[in-house]
């Protein structure tokens, strides 16, 4: 909903999905679809999401995963980004790694664009946020 409605302020009217591994209860799928997010259960782990789309924004997935997962999704991510399309990756991590018991925190943010490279498509960093504590 925050990435919809930033998207919003500045003039920009998107679809918006969100998919997550965890099942989302038919609850919360009402609570996001008044905010016009379509919310769906996928692994998308093990394949990539259905449809393309123009952005994708993977949210605190490179602390949850292993390193092959993490890899995993990246790629399905790709595979679904259309061409010009931009992933975004964001990560907001407590430095001691306990969750909601410290107030210091790390963000990390990269966006990647995926970009025609002669015959192949590639993801290429167009915005790297170093962490801030």
């Amino acid at each position: 909903i925050d990435s919809k409605k930033y998207f919003e302020r500045n003039g920009l009217s998107l679809k918006v999905t969100a998919l997550d591994v965890v099942p989302i209860s038919k609850e919360q799928q009402r609570v996001l679809l008044k905010d016009g997010v379509s919310a769906y259960t996928q692994d998308y782990i093990s394949r990539p999401p259905y449809g393309t789309f123009s952005i994708i924004r993977m949210a605190n997935i490179s602390i949850h995963l292993t390193r092959r997962e993490f890899a995993q999704a990246v790629s399905n991510a790709f595979k679904a980004l259309e061409p010009n399309g931009l992933l975004v990756i964001h990560n907001r991590t407590h430095i001691a790694g306990q969750f909601d018991m410290m107030p210091d925190y790390v963000n990390e943010t990269t966006v990647y664009q995926k970009i025609k490279k002669g015959n192949a498509f590639a993801l290429e960093p167009i915005y790297d946020q170093p962490r801030l504590k």
